[in-house]
């Protein structure tokens, strides 16, 4: 109840804002029988001069504007945004007089501003928390299901209307000096399917970032990966505890996968593997493999693999997330590491998971983006889902399909108002204090010493064959990172 009214708060309070400077007739439903379901959408154009107009507002944006530039003078910038899709099924059906062929699956394209900066590369505004919904804005809504096609549409939608204004770049005025915006674009509030969908690969268990002539616009999602790699390990574990190491299918490795879970469920005190109600998907999350992945003694002694291993790929997955510049070298060096323990530990394995495969793009992502990772993420877009299914029966008109749904698209636009996210945001790094050695492996990974505290630089820990006698009976702190 708290939440909901801090909500509705919120929603009042930006609402005034947003109007100013939203122009009402760029945000427009139309019910296309042809297309088969109903959609509104923005134009890029609009969302970046609503986000300059309102960041040019914020009195550190005005004060390093005029460091760099005069009154009279024309200060060149850019602008890095990055976008994508995302769908959610669940949504309460209004279905009036058939006009839509379905309102139960909705297909949102989202747009964040993610930094700021002059022609001559000094930074006027970086966004402070990139994986909060609050700066994530609604692009499109469509009440369909996400499809091929669709993705590749919005794709190639999307960079056409960056193209388009940077052939006519937007001009804002603050305090006499003229900021002509050019923008950059990525398309990393994406998840596999979409990647794969727009570099056209009918490949699945194939990376889309290795595929011929790959569009280097699109961004591999690390969000999902840490999780895909717990279970992974669960089930190859388990085939490796069974003589002969059969297929994963067989009747034997799934009791012993059956058998790794439950130990590990009376060890951490978690639900593993274990199905939802109606058989539709499992327990495990995000949450979960954070809490494994956390204790990499125990975890490694009840999958009976070495803890180096388990240590360097919890490294690797929160380094995939860092707020903090990385070491490439010291990165890329990081999954060579990994990649010879997984063929030590997993000799019958016939290819490395897609879930880790990615991993051997970061260091190339490290290099090539003006960014930190945690900037290349779509925990944002999917976030914004449960905003959606909060605001269709408590803030939008059931009047028609067009008022729901243009109700819908301006309370979001409303509450990723810029200004306020960034005045609202928690700009603070959070350390895990209750694991200093690990803050200091991540540390040694930086590019520089960006850690508060005294640390000495970790080093990868090797897969060499000199160090075989791992104690697997180690005990180490259960307390888990951060959540979510």
């Amino acid at each position: 109840m708290e939440e909901e009214k801090r909500f509705e708060y919120e929603l009042t309070t930006s609402t005034k804002v947003a109007q100013l400077y939203l122009n009402p007739a760029t945000v427009l439903a139309m019910a296309d029988r042809e297309k088969g379901y109903l959609s509104t959408s923005v134009t890029v154009r609009d969302l970046v001069q609503n986000d300059i107009t309102r960041l040019v507002e914020l009195k550190e944006v005005e004060s390093k504007v005029k460091t760099l530039a005069k009154s009279g003078e024309v200060l060149a910038c850019k602008l890095h945004v990055t976008g994508g899709p995302d769908s959610a099924t669940g949504f309460s059906h209004y279905n009036q007089d058939g006009i839509l062929g379905q309102d139960d699956s909705l297909l949102s394209e989202h747009y964040m501003s993610l930094l700021l900066v002059a022609e001559n590369g000094d930074e006027i505004w970086r966004n402070p928390n990139p994986q909060s919904d609050t700066f994530c804005r609604p692009r499109s809504l469509n009440w369909t299901k996400e499809t091929d096609k669709l993705s590749k549409h919005m794709f190639d939608q999307f960079f056409r209307e960056i193209d388009e204004m940077n052939e006519n770049p937007l001009d804002v005025q603050i305090s006499g000096i003229t900021m002509k915006i050019m923008v950059s674009g990525m398309y990393t509030l994406i998840d596999g399917k979409v990647a794969n969908a727009i570099v056209n690969n009918r490949n699945t268990h194939a990376c889309p970032l290795c595929v011929e002539d790959a569009d280097p616009r699109v961004g591999p999602s690390f969000f999902h990966s840490r999780l895909n790699m717990v279970e992974w390990l669960i089930r190859y574990a388990g085939k490796n505890k069974v003589e002969g190491h059969p297929a994963l299918s067989h009747p034997d490795v799934k009791a012993a996968c059956r058998k790794i879970a439950d130990e590990l469920e009376h060890f951490f005190k978690l639900h593993v593997n274990r199905p939802k109600i109606g058989g539709s998907g499992s327990s495990n999350n995000g949450n979960m493999a954070r809490r494994l992945l956390a204790d990499p003694g125990n975890f490694s002694r009840i999958l009976g693999v070495r803890k180096d291993l388990v240590e360097n790929l919890r490294l690797i997955s929160s380094l995939a997330l860092s707020s903090n510049h990385l070491d490439s070298k010291k990165v890329a060096e990081l999954f060579k590491t990994i990649m010879k323990q997984l063929d030590r530990e997993f000799p019958d394995a016939r290819q490395i998971p897609p879930c880790i495969h990615k991993y051997k793009h970061l260091s190339e992502m490290v290099k090539r983006l003006p960014y930190t990772m945690n900037f290349v993420d779509e925990q944002a877009g999917e976030r914004c889902h449960k905003r959606y299914k909060f605001t269709r029966p408590h803030l939008a008109r059931k009047t028609s399909p067009e008022d729901s749904i243009n109700d819908m698209m301006k309370t979001a636009l409303a509450w990723s108002d810029v200004k306020f996210a960034h005045l609202d945001a928690k700009n603070t790094r959070k350390l895990r204090v209750d694991d200093e050695d690990f803050n200091q492996k991540l540390a040694s990974f930086y590019a520089s010493n960006e850690y508060d505290g005294d640390y000495e630089e970790i080093p990868v820990i090797s897969a060499s064959d000199d160090d075989m006698s791992s104690d697997y009976e180690d005990n180490v702190s259960t307390d888990s990172d951060d959540e979510e």
